[in-house]
């Protein structure tokens, strides 16, 4: 019921609502562009990197080789 379908479906059943396969698919693409877009330009993906570095896990630093 979440736009699953089989290979050669005409249309995704999103709950009662039927969208158009290529419509679905495009839109899909499109929210993926635009939330790797924002994280890049927010550069979410080194604040991410940060943050976990700031828990100072000793397991962490030995699996990387580095003493921060």
């Amino acid at each position: 019921k979440t736009g699953r379908a089989h290979f050669f479906a005409p249309y995704k059943q999103l709950g009662s609502l039927k969208i158009n396969t290529l419509v679905f698919n495009l839109s899909v693409l499109w929210l993926m562009i635009l939330s790797m877009f924002v994280s890049l330009y927010y550069d979410l993906l080194k604040k991410l990197v940060r943050s976990i570095e700031a828990l100072k896990m000793p397991i962490l630093r030995r699996k990387f080789g580095r003493h921060l």
